[in-house]
């Protein structure tokens, strides 16, 4: 058996594997990048990990790149991202484990800025809800007037003129007081008369 050399170098050993085209299917590093999308965990963990980190737990995996600035975030798609805005893996070959104090603040401004971005979407929702409600209004206000027109032309066909205006007033009565619970009165008394 084989045994291959372990790289010490983090960064490094992350370099060859994105560089190394068999493992294409299963990490990829990302378009920008300052970063990479794993595909396929298991598969990353059974393969990849064993391979070069003598281990397949992905939990310290995830760990030594929360050390070197990574933060991780799961696409449309299920794959999970690792990005660090301040490295790219073309031009930089060497990346610095940061402190805690550093990563914890820049940990807070990311989800300083993922709130506000999150708090500016519920804003546009909101006026998009707002437009939706005036709609919905304007069109309720619209069809109100609509059935007192249609509700008029009916009487007048259907009843003479001194019985249409006892059931026209009866009629807009307990439309407008439908909410007074008068309307009960009203309809007794467009019974007797119809």
């Amino acid at each position: 058996m084989i045994k291959i050399k372990k790289n010490k170098d983090f960064i490094g050993t992350l370099r060859n594997i994105l560089e190394n085209e068999e493992y294409q299917g299963i990490i990829q590093l990302l378009k920008e990048k300052n970063g990479f999308k794993i595909l396929d965990q298991e598969q990353f963990k059974s393969v990849i990990l064993v391979k070069h980190f003598t281990h397949n737990n992905y939990s310290s995996f995830r760990r030594q790149l929360n050390l070197y600035g990574f933060q991780s975030r799961k696409s449309n798609k299920n794959e999970i991202l690792y990005t660090n805005e301040s490295f790219n893996f073309e031009t930089d070959k060497k990346l610095k484990k940061q402190r805690k104090s550093e990563i914890c603040s820049e940990n807070i401004e990311l989800e300083q800025k993922r709130q506000l971005n999150q708090l500016l979407q519920l804003q546009q929702n909101q006026k998009q809800m707002i437009e939706q409600i005036k709609t919905i209004i304007t069109t309720q206000e619209e069809t109100k007037q609509k059935m007192k027109c249609q509700l008029s032309n009916y009487v007048k066909q259907r009843f003479k003129s001194d019985e249409r205006d006892k059931f026209l007033f009866l009629a807009l009565s307990l439309y407008t007081n439908i909410k007074d619970q008068k309307f009960s009165k009203h309809f007794k008394l467009i019974r007797i008369i119809y």
